[in-house]
């Protein structure tokens, strides 16, 4: 048990590594979980409106996915650099400084005419956007242990999943007036990353740490890291891949609907995931997190597999329920697992490897089943990934 202190308020907050209390109390904690609610700006927000940027900018599906792929990829190379700053100067800089850098650039793509320029404008916020990922899974594994972590953490995706179903509907609405509106709302990750800078202490003592890259990458030549990478590439390639890219245009071309209708959709969805994850202390105090992380991509396998014989509205809803369901197992069970198997004068650094194989998945993940399905069909796409899945995950089930 610990006590963590809060100097501008003078009380006392208790971290138990065996409880899966939560301490709201805690200024660091909420900052967190604040920094996280605006990470779903990134993508989310936009998804509903992809139709309408292809139509505006009379450019192709494949090319209208870019909007989302190009937000990760500067992410895939550039996370590594990122961690070990962390985990060189602190949390806090990285943080604040990433916060500005989201707001700012989300905010300019409002002015922005040209499709490209957006394009190249989405690979800078893309940094930006990493340094809060890694950062606040960092704080989080910093200040917790055990299965408290698993709770943190699990409540961390929850919010990020709140965020990401109501950021569409926000995003769907607002694109009533214009395809540019949407972007304003990324302005609020400014006055967040003020008060972060005045509010904010320091989790992790950053005086001695001496770590480069090829540390940090050799500490993933474990079979356990490996696959615990392994799932979250996954988890990634499918979610952004399917509910967030096939989905939007599915919605659009076989039932009519429009930006703010698809918003609604993607909201109905991604609240299973918001009620999953919130309860990943529940399952940790029974489960080891490997089991948990196999349940969940057992699930993505029937999700998927359930978008494939989805015939209305209501049924790809609930395919995609599913699929959040399994992402809301594994992504806090996954953070855990890395967490708790590193040091923390190497977490951060580790962790944003794991933040590159998110991006890697978040960014392959549209281009791949848009690609697919130009060729063959959404239909056929679904279904074979939905069948690998499940195959994947009833190994890793009866291996956990």
């Amino acid at each position: 048990m610990i006590f963590l202190f809060d100097p501008l308020f003078d009380y006392k907050i208790t971290v138990n590594e065996e409880s899966d209390s939560i301490p709201w109390g805690l200024p660091r904690l909420q900052i967190v979980l604040a920094s996280t609610l605006l990470a779903p700006l990134g993508v989310p927000l936009i998804g509903p409106a992809l139709p309408l940027l292809r139509t505006t900018f009379e450019v192709t599906e494949t090319l209208a996915s870019l909007i989302i792929s190009s937000y990760f990829i500067t992410g895939i190379v550039l996370s590594p650099f990122i961690g070990i700053l962390s985990d060189k100067i602190g949390r806090k800089p990285v943080l604040v400084f990433s916060l500005f850098i989201f707001g700012i650039t989300g905010g300019s793509i409002y002015l922005v005419n040209n499709f490209y320029l957006i394009l190249l404008i989405r690979f800078i916020q893309g940094t930006s956007a990493a340094g809060i990922f890694i950062s606040t899974v960092a704080i989080i594994s910093d200040t917790f242990e055990g299965v408290q972590r698993n709770a943190v953490l699990g409540v961390n995706i929850a919010v990020l999943m709140f965020g990401a179903s109501i950021f569409p509907v926000v995003g769907g609405y607002l694109t009533k007036w214009s395809w540019r509106t949407p972007f304003l709302t990324y302005l609020a990750a400014i006055p967040l990353g003020v008060y972060a800078f005045i509010r904010m202490d320091e989790s992790v003592s950053s005086e001695n740490s001496q770590i480069v890259l090829s540390e940090a990458l050799e500490a993933l030549w474990d079979w356990e890291i490996l696959k615990l990478m392994g799932a979250t590439l996954l988890s990634e390639v499918l979610l952004f891949g399917t509910v967030l890219t096939i989905f939007p245009f599915l919605l659009e071309s076989n039932y009519g609907l429009n930006p703010t209708q698809i918003g609604f959709v993607f909201m109905l969805a991604q609240l299973s995931t918001v009620v999953s994850s919130s309860l990943n202390g529940f399952f940790a105090k029974r489960l080891a997190d490997n089991r948990i992380i196999a349940i969940g991509v057992l699930l993505f396998g029937v999700g998927t597999i359930a978008s494939w014989v989805a015939v209305s509205v209501v049924t790809l809803t609930l395919a995609a329920g599913i699929l959040g369901i399994g992402v809301g197992l594994c992504a806090p069970s996954i953070d855990s697992a890395i967490s708790g198997s590193i040091d923390a004068e190497k977490r951060a650094s580790i962790l944003s490897v794991r933040n590159s194989t998110t991006f890697l998945g978040r960014t392959t993940g549209p281009i791949l089943f848009t690609f697919a399905s130009s060729i063959v069909g959404y239909e056929l796409v679904l279904l074979i990934a939905g069948i690998i899945v499940l195959f994947v995950g009833l190994i890793a089930f009866f291996k956990s």
